[in-house]
């Protein structure tokens, strides 16, 4: 980040990746300018010009000596679109869906993640490797939507983080969850696919993740079984 608004401009993705995620709902009062620029490594004035930004664009509300709280605005109202045609998506277009926006989104974090972003992919795999180790399958399921979302967010593209986190959040109550199929032999290879998506993003592989993620949804018995209904 180079000059001021560059900045700014970072920071505004970050604020908006996080309100895609839910960690603040609409009403919330965001961080300070001071906190932010603590957390951010930036000064105030750059803070300043990211929450700005967000005000114009009608993501949150600036009042004068109270600070900066979340709004109803257009990124949520797409968000609750969403979440409507997730919900009526059949086993095997939401299996297309999440691959075409794996794909997109490794393609992108190839390119954009940070070291930071990278550490979260790194302690993703690690967990999926400790549930699998534990025998917990559920808690498995659950290590690899948390592997996916980091790969979302290192993508560093809000649309994209905003469409996983949606399609992300209807697996857990979703009759295709594959958790109640899982083995021991099924789950070692799921972990060798992310294993390898992890990897060719590490990498900065392109043609190596594509071809993961495709294995992934074609290749995984599990996934495989359901798509086939």
């Amino acid at each position: 980040m180079r000059d001021t608004g560059s900045k700014s401009d970072r920071i505004v993705e970050l604020i908006l990746e996080r309100l895609a995620r839910g960690e603040w709902q609409i009403g919330d009062k965001l961080p300070s300018e001071r906190s932010f620029a603590i957390e951010f490594g930036v000064s105030r004035g750059v803070v300043r010009e990211a929450l700005r930004s967000l005000h114009l664009s009608g993501h949150i509300d600036t009042r004068l000596s109270e600070g900066s709280f979340v709004r109803i605005n257009k990124s949520m109202s797409r968000s609750l679109e969403a979440a409507s045609v997730v919900a009526g998506l059949s086993e095997a277009d939401g299996l297309e869906v999440r691959q075409g926006l794996e794909i997109a989104c490794a393609c992108l974090a190839i390119n954009r993640a940070t070291p930071a972003d990278l550490l979260r992919i790194d302690a993703s795999v690690l967990d999926m490797q400790s549930r699998l180790e534990e025998g917990d399958f559920t808690g498995y399921l659950a290590a690899t939507l948390v592997f996916h979302l980091s790969i979302a967010s290192a993508a560093h593209s809000p649309a994209l983080l905003e469409l996983t986190t949606t399609l992300t959040k209807s697996h857990p109550t979703d009759q295709w969850i594959p958790h109640a199929k899982e083995t021991n032999e099924s789950a070692a290879y799921s972990l060798s696919v992310h294993l390898k998506i992890a990897d060719a993003v590490h990498n900065k592989d392109m043609a190596a993740v594509t071809e993961a993620i495709t294995l992934h949804y074609s290749d995984y018995p599990v996934l495989q079984t359901l798509s086939e209904r």
